[in-house]
């Protein structure tokens, strides 16, 4: 699944001198949401699309990100680890003409990079939702309205954390 990228411009506030270490395991890079519906499995990989989201947030909210896979190949010279977690996707089944909407949740937790200790917890929840008679596209319309609000709504959070802000005042 190809999602647009959001465009972090659009979202009041600065990016902060923080430099952090982005962990994206491969629980995360390699999530897929499937549901069942008339005997049928439907599967949608969304790992790229969460590694762009994660990768562009973080980026936008902080001076410096490593990318890494774990909390063990964090750099010695990160100030802290931020970590995405998916924790609920959802899309409502096709019901005649009915809207139908899609639900992602993502919760992230910035852990220090020494101790190990919660500094900072958000669950963010990001919605799209479509008419079932919309044009063609709709799927990938609803998809994509859905990774827009969960990428405001995460950068905002980022930038607007105190934990994250004071971490270079420590």
């Amino acid at each position: 699944m190809r999602v647009k990228r959001f465009d972090t411009q659009s979202v009041a506030g600065a990016q902060t001198s923080t430099t952090v270490a982005l962990v994206l395991d491969p629980a995360f890079t390699n999530y897929t949401y499937s549901y069942n519906m008339g005997g049928d499995t439907f599967k949608f990989p969304m790992g790229p699309a969460l590694v762009q989201y994660a990768t562009d947030s973080a980026r936008a909210a902080c001076r410096q990100v490593t990318v890494c896979g774990s909390r063990t190949e964090a750099p010695t010279g990160a100030d802290a680890i931020l970590i995405p977690r998916v924790t609920r996707v959802n899309a409502t089944k096709c019901a005649g003409f009915a809207k139908r909407q899609f639900l992602i949740c993502v919760e992230w937790s910035l852990v220090d990079r020494e101790a190990g200790k919660l500094l900072w917890l958000d669950t963010i929840a990001g919605q799209g939702e479509y008419d079932y008679a919309m044009s063609k596209g709709r799927e990938k319309k609803m998809l994509q309205l859905g990774y827009d609000d969960l990428s405001r709504k995460t950068l905002q959070s980022l930038r607007e954390s105190p934990a994250i802000a004071n971490l270079r005042t420590k």
